[in-house]
């Protein structure tokens, strides 16, 4: 199954290395946020395909309200593991995991008039041969991925109330972010304000987030929990962006080593970024103050990131120097909990490794390749190593902990892992994109004297086609 399964992976590597080299044109690729979409910008698109400009901005009527526009997306991807979560897997179960993820959605966007909106968009996710022990949140049959109803005023200082379903993604996404990764995606009910002042912007919101459930249209919000928070942005400064925010979050019991509590946490946090010309930098801070149980939170977080292109040079390489610190618990039984624990983030160390944002350090120096306008390389080398001994490792989505602490009078270790990984993005036109990622990330001692400690050799391949 090993040898097999390395032996498909190389020959998709060529494959689409082939075909790249044969069929790179300049382009670009739609954001993320189906939402944001100028779909008026999409239909007079003269260099699209006729089709996609058809479903773009329809008028029933020779007015230009009500329009109407239809989208949707396709992204099917294969993962490999060998030694999977470092072959600490549940007993009986197999530590190499072969299987794809499908994900379906299509929406509707109504412009009622110049100030109504309606945004639908329903999403169909499985998983196939995914190990159903490591992973039970891969299925949503048929679902509301966001329906929500916009009221929104234009002018010097712009206006928008949304109510509803929705997605959220702020910054970096380090803190509250789309969670692209997984089979299904993280969405919210509840309303958002934003303010627009040109180069100012103020987003207001009170969200819960939502629980999957695998049938038709079953979904729920998550009652207990909650997200209140304000995200400032301004690029009032030439070349930078800069971002103020707060969010307060309440999680139903959430678990820290074994404790099982409601947490309830706010967050005070920039951001810096220099996002234009050869050298960029950016540098987030984040402080938590709140309460776990009958434990009071202080915890923190700190990311910088420095990076250089070289226009002129043969594949304008860039070299990025990228680090992480969340904390981690520093003593025990001082009734302080000092585990960081974003919103709802992505993986903050490689989305192939199950490291999640709480008590690591990470170093990773990366170089990035462009072979065309449409094909990327990235090469990037990780460090990771846990900040306290007192604390244990997380998940990226912070269920509870899976590493145990130091004992007492036992030294368990810090390195969690180093490892050399790749990403290799196709992008031939806005509607198809091609990535193929993978690794290998050697144990560290933390892991092997807190199991198994295998090595993980790790590949994905993901297309998406957006329309």
């Amino acid at each position: 199954m090993l040898a097999s399964g390395r032996k498909i992976l190389l020959i998709f590597f060529l494959l689409i290395l082939h075909y790249s080299l044969l069929f790179s044109q300049i382009s670009h690729f739609l954001p993320a946020m189906r939402a944001n979409d100028n779909n008026k910008e999409l239909s007079n698109d003269s260099a699209d395909w006729k089709v996609h400009r058809l479903i773009k901005d329809i008028h029933p009527s020779s007015s230009a309200y009500p329009s109407i526009s239809f989208g949707g997306e396709d992204r099917e991807q294969f993962r490999y593991f060998s030694h999977v979560n470092f072959g600490d897997v549940p007993t009986g179960s197999d530590d190499e995991d072969i299987y794809m993820q499908h994900r379906l959605l299509l929406h509707t966007d109504i412009m009622v008039n110049s100030w109504l909106r309606f945004f639908i968009q329903l999403n169909s996710c499985h998983a196939n041969g995914r190990n159903p022990e490591l992973h039970k949140a891969d299925r949503d049959d048929l679902g509301v991925m966001q329906g929500f109803a916009d009221l929104e005023f234009k002018g010097k200082l712009g206006f928008r109330l949304r109510a509803g379903r929705q997605e959220l993604s702020y910054g970096a996404e380090r803190i509250l972010a789309l969670r692209d990764g997984p089979t299904i995606r993280q969405n919210f009910d509840g309303v958002q304000a934003a303010l627009n002042a040109g180069k100012y912007k103020l987003d207001l919101m009170a969200v819960q987030p939502v629980l999957y459930k695998p049938g038709v249209f079953d979904n729920s919000r998550r009652k207990q929990e909650h997200i209140y928070g304000a995200y400032f942005s301004s690029s009032a400064i030439q070349n930078h962006q800069a971002e103020l925010y707060y969010f307060n979050a309440g999680f139903h019991n959430a678990i820290f080593a074994s404790d099982t509590a409601d947490d309830t946490r706010n967050y005070l946090g920039t951001r810096i970024a220099r996002i234009k010309g050869n050298l960029n930098y950016e540098i987030e801070i984040t402080l938590q103050n709140g309460k776990h149980g009958k434990s009071n939170v202080k915890a923190w977080h700190v990311s910088p990131q420095v990076s250089y292109r070289f226009n002129e040079a043969i594949f304008q390489p860039k070299f990025t120097l990228r680090a992480s610190a969340f904390s981690g618990d520093k003593k025990a039984n001082d009734n302080e909990l000092n585990t960081f624990r974003p919103v709802s983030a992505k993986p903050p160390v490689y989305d192939l490794t199950p490291v999640g944002p709480a008590n690591i350090v990470l170093v990773s120096p990366e170089a990035e390749f462009m072979f065309s306008p449409c094909l990327t390389l990235i090469l990037r080398y990780l460090n990771v190593n846990r900040l306290s001994g007192n604390d244990g490792m997380y998940p990226s989505d912070m269920r509870k902990m899976t590493r145990i602490k130091n004992e007492e009078g036992i030294e368990l270790g810090r390195h969690i892992l180093n490892g050399a990984a790749f990403d290799l993005l196709y992008v031939p036109n806005k509607h198809i994109a091609i990535l193929l990622y993978g690794g290998c990330f050697t144990a560290g001692n933390y892991i092997r004297n807190t199991g198994n400690g295998r090595n993980i050799t790790a590949f994905s391949l993901r297309v998406n086609y957006r329309l």
